[in-house]
Parts: C-alpha cells; sequence; structure tokens
C-alpha cells in the first residue's frame, strides 16, 4: 500500500506563532502551496484510490486548494476522519507554544503522557494513528493521501519505528507499508514548491 502524505499549507496561526483553534485557516502562502501541490499530483498524475482528511478547516481548506489545483478523484472516496486530525490542546489554543510546552515540561509527567485539561497527550494521538493504520488496511485502497497534521504524521510514523524530519506545509512524502513495515520513498519532498509566489 502506498500512503501519500501531506501536512496541512501553512496555517494564520503557524505564520503567527500560535496553537492554531480549529476554525484557524491557512495564510496566503498556505493557499498558493496547496494548489500547487494539486497541481503536482495532476501533472505527474498520481494515482489515488482515497482522500482521507483531518477534520479541521485548515485542512479542509487545503483540500480544497489541492482540488483547485487540478487534482481530480470521485468524490465518494474521500472521506474526512477525525482519526487524522492535529493534537487536541483545548484551553491552549490561541496561545504561544512555548506556555504550553513550559506547563507540560514542569508537570512531572512523561511529555508523551501530559495532557491539558479537555486536550490529549501524544500518546491518545498514537492510538489514533493506530486506529487508522487499521482502518486504511482493511479499507481495500491501494494508493492513499492523507490531509493532515504535524503531530499525526510523527506518531503514525512512531508506528513504524521511525522518527523522520518534522515536515513543510504543503510538501510531500511517500511511505509503502506492507503488514507492519514501512519503506520512505520520499520525503518532505517540496520541490513544487520552490517557486511558488503569492499573487497579488
Amino acid at each position: 500500500m502506498k500512503v501519500y502524505i501531506t501536512r496541512h499549507g501553512e496555517s494564520v496561526s503557524n505564520a503567527e506563532g500560535y496553537i492554531a483553534f480549529s476554525y484557524t485557516g491557512l495564510s496566503d502562502k498556505g493557499m498558493v502551496d496547496a494548489k500547487k501541490l494539486g497541481e503536482r499530483l495532476a501533472k505527474e498524475n498520481i494515482k489515488i484510490d482515497a482522500v482521507y482528511c483531518s477534520s479541521l478547516f485548515r485542512a479542509l481548506q487545503t483540500m480544497d486548494q489541492i482540488f483547485k489545483g487540478g487534482f481530480k478523484i470521485d468524490p465518494k472516496k474521500v472521506f474526512v476522519t477525525d482519526l487524522v486530525r492535529e493534537i487536541n490542546r483545548a484551553e491552549y489554543e490561541g496561545q504561544p507554544s512555548t506556555e504550553y510546552y513550559a506547563v507540560r515540561d514542569s508537570s512531572g509527567l512523561d511529555p508523551d503522557d501530559f495532557k491539558c485539561k479537555g486536550g490529549e497527550s501524544e500518546n491518545d494521538v498514537k492510538r489514533r494513528a493506530a486506529e487508522f493504520k487499521k482502518l486504511i488496511e482493511e479499507s481495500g485502497y491501494e494508493n492513499i493521501l492523507v490531509i493532515t497534521h504535524g503531530h499525526f504524521i510523527g506518531r503514525f510514523n512512531s508506528l513504524f519505528g521511525m522518527k523522520l524530519e518534522h515536515t513543510t506545509g504543503g510538501a510531500l512524502s511517500l511511505l509503502e507499508i506492507e503488514d507492519d513495515k514501512a519503506e520512505v520513498k520520499f520525503w518532505n519532498d517540496t520541490s513544487h514548491l520552490e517557486k511558488s509566489q503569492i499573487s497579488a
């Protein structure tokens, strides 16, 4: 099974340095980069049997821009799911990430176990990733595009014992998965973004 992975395009919160709300949208750069990814998928005629997209607004906007870039797929094979959404940091949304990490690091807990009130831990995200892995393995689809977030990508990779570099918004990565093994075919490929410019 081939799993193409993209992190949502740059969000307003990425650009301004705070933890995103669920309704936080893409920056102008994020919109352009997501469309460029759609253009690449269309131009290279990359075979995709199903798309799984996070339910958060910035991911949904990314998917919309990918379609505007020319990528096409049967709408019945597009699935929006909370399984691939970003870690929920609840009360820290809208605040600098440094505040969240300061509280986490002073909690005395293993960083992967820490969660703020109403939020999730990194291990909660890993459990979601495992559930998603089972879902796609049982789906019958051989070529999948996942539109997701940084923390999910990291935890999904950890299921295969991998710790890969953080991905750029709108970049494209490819894992080939068989049983419980994953092979990285390419990672954080931004070649389609290198000449992207924000139009006036």
